[in-house]
């Protein structure tokens, strides 16, 4: 018996991609700021990087739940 299966492994990781992505860019940018001595510039960027990542992944994600299937009846 898989553990997360179908549905609710397509559920788990959205929670998971959407908000982690602007999380991780701003997180990286801040070490690479830090590392090159340019703090805020990586920070924002790479945090907006991750935003429009999310935003992309939502309209990927609506894209596909909202496909009728073949066959069926509207």
């Amino acid at each position: 018996m898989p553990l997360i299966s179908g549905k609710y492994a397509r559920s788990l990781a959205m929670a998971l991609e959407i908000p982690m992505s602007p999380i991780a860019g701003g997180v990286i940018g801040h070490y690479i700021d830090v590392y090159f001595h340019t703090h805020p510039w990586f920070t924002a960027i790479l945090f907006l990087f991750g935003f429009i990542h999310s935003i992309l992944t939502l309209i990927r994600i609506v894209k596909i739940e909202t496909q009728v299937p073949p066959g069926s009846k509207n």
